[in-house]
């Protein structure tokens, strides 16, 4: 099929030129048509489908672009206009002409990996594939080099092997450095430990990053040494005690089924009787449930080392390991002696009856942990843990140190550890958002005069803890939380939060969560009326925005963070 190539208009382009630059308008019609030659050659595209395979082939078309284009968007200096968006969707519909799937990790990598990809429609996706495969051993290759250069020995084996599983099929290594790690992330194709951020947090002892293996052997066949290959990442944060993430090749998950299950399993039970390098346990409490979801386990049973069992016949003071639990949910009907051992196997809190109260009537001086109904006498008490529902609704506290830095500063601290979108940086370059960092911003700008730092208290809930009967707008969220004692947050707050999380909530931000800064809206670089909020996903940890349009209604399971001022004893 010919095409339109963005290099014949290239040419065409330079051939009209004068002694002076061509106009802005030329230069506008030229694109113009090139855009339109781009979307008369993708219909023709679509054409070739069946009638009965067209309209899920664009659906496939469609979802495989958003979720390009929306990661895309969020790529620093990356350039994605109209051009780039039409060459992209182009060559989709290209390649969905003889394929049904399409992996859009690889291929956002690849794409980021050669940017100048979409600047013109030739080319298939089959050979960028085909170039990124390429540079990604050569890559492997340059990293196994620079490891041999650091020993000094390029048979030594950089990783820690910290032991063998029962069956000898298999090992479990730590990785020590950054080679190690981009070694791993390049034959996995996945994003664990691949920044800086994980090898400053390996150097300061606050995680590990391990890697379940293929055991090396000398295959009697070939007569030839096989060298021990991963299966699964895993990254243990020694803070929390927590295993955050245990990703197969492609950030894929484990199952019941996979052959190395059973290996998995008595690995984790086995690095929990291992010691750090400060003598410390391995003995990990709990495993993102995230990084479980293939593995089903019914309501009120657990998964242990032992099989699966019923939670009244599990003893949480035995030490024995835990997989994963089934839904457990404690309602009215719910037992105190049943719900005080949910507690404790869900969330490790240990508690007596009368410490626990299932409803605002069952309230004393000695309640510990409530569940119930939510109120602003409820928040203002002194109660240590306080749910909505069990384990969902949990009502976090925290609190969080603001003021004392500039807009550049803070620019600067999360660029260095964290990721910002384009949109939350342009928040930040806004005046409205400066102004509020100072004291007497009405003054001149040389006399202006930063805030102190303070502390303040935080409260991390749900739209739907408030009692909402329906999807509220900003505004409706914003005067319901007033009623609760709750106050929007300054701005700062955003990028505070992102610098400070594991340190306000005691505890690292789970796996693809978006926690959102109640907070006057500011407008980005597009126009748009926007607030921060503060994420976690596969790519990292991220400062970015939630659009705030006019008329927007939040959905019951969004997360807020509001301030929260302790009324006067």
């Amino acid at each position: 099929m010919g095409g339109f190539s963005a290099d014949f208009y290239e040419k065409v382009l330079v051939e009209q030129k004068t002694s002076e630059a061509v106009s802005e308008e030329r230069k506008l019609a030229f694109e113009k048509k090139y855009l339109s030659k781009l979307e008369q050659e993708y219909q023709q595209t679509i054409k070739t489908f069946s009638n009965d395979n067209r309209s899920k082939k664009e659906q496939t078309i469609n979802e495989s672009f958003q979720i390009l284009g929306s990661r895309l968007m969020n790529i620093e200096g990356f350039e994605f206009g109209d051009r780039q968006k039409s060459i992209l969707k182009l060559k989709l519909a290209r390649y969905f002409q003889k394929n049904e799937t399409c992996d859009t990790s690889t291929l956002l990598d690849a794409i980021t990996e050669t940017p100048k990809y979409l600047n013109t429609d030739k080319g298939s996706l089959y050979k960028l594939f085909e170039v990124h495969e390429q540079k990604t051993i050569e890559k492997i290759a340059e990293l196994r080099k620079q490891r041999a250069e650091i020993n000094g020995d390029e048979a030594y084996n950089p990783y820690e092997s910290l032991f063998t599983t029962k069956s000898g099929n298999y090992i479990l290594a730590r990785l020590l450095n950054m080679p190690h790690l981009q070694e791993e992330s390049g034959y996995m194709d996945h994003c664990v430990g691949t920044s800086d951020s994980y090898v400053n947090k390996m150097r300061r002892g606050e995680v590990e990053i391990l890697s379940f293996r293929q055991a090396p052997k000398f295959n009697q066949a070939t007569q030839k040494f096989e060298v021990d290959k991963p299966l699964i990442t895993i990254e243990y944060n020694r803070q929390t005690n927590t295993i955050e993430q245990m990703k197969k090749k492609n950030d894929e998950y484990l199952k019941k089924d996979d052959s190395y299950f059973t290996d998995v399993v008595d690995a984790l039970k086995q690095l929990r009787t291992t010691e750090t390098d400060t003598g410390e346990l391995r003995n990990f409490t709990k495993i993102s449930a995230s990084e479980l979801e293939n593995i089903e386990v019914e309501d009120y049973n657990i998964l242990t080392e032992q099989g699966e069992i019923s939670f009244r016949d599990f003893n949480p003071d035995g030490n024995i390991f835990i997989l994963k639990t089934g839904k457990m949910e404690i309602t009215p009907e719910t037992s105190k002696e049943d719900a005080i051992k949910i507690i404790q196997i869900i969330e490790g809190i240990k508690c007596e009856s009368e410490q626990l109260a299932l409803g605002e009537d069952e309230i004393t001086e000695n309640t510990k942990i409530y569940i119930g109904q939510l109120s602003k006498e409820i928040l203002q008490s002194n109660i240590e843990h306080i749910y909505t529902s069990f384990p969902e609704g949990k009502i976090e506290k925290g609190t969080l140190e603001i003021g004392g830095k500039t807009k550049e500063e803070l620019k600067k601290e999360i660029k260095e550890k964290f990721k910002i979108s384009s949109y939350a940086e342009s928040m930040l370059d806004n005046p409205d958002f400066e102004k509020q960092l100072y004291e007497n911003a009405d003054a001149p700008r040389e006399q202006w005069i930063l805030k102190n730092q303070e502390q303040i208290d935080l409260v991390q809930l749900k739209v739907g803890d408030f009692g909402f009967t329906k999807n509220p707008t900003t505004d409706e969220l914003y005067a319901k939380a007033k009623e609760f004692g709750l106050e929007i947050c300054p701005a700062q707050v955003g990028p505070h939060l992102r610098l400070k999380y594991q340190e306000s909530f005691k505890k690292e931000q789970p796996m693809n969560e978006y926690l959102i800064v109640a907070m006057k809206q500011i407008t980005d670089s597009a126009g748009n009326s926007n607030i921060f909020h503060v994420g976690r996903n596969g790519v990292g940890l991220w400062l970015d925005r939630s659009w705030t349009k006019p008329g927007r209604r939040w959905g019951f399971g969004y997360e807020f963070v509001f301030r929260h001022r302790k009324l006067e004893a």
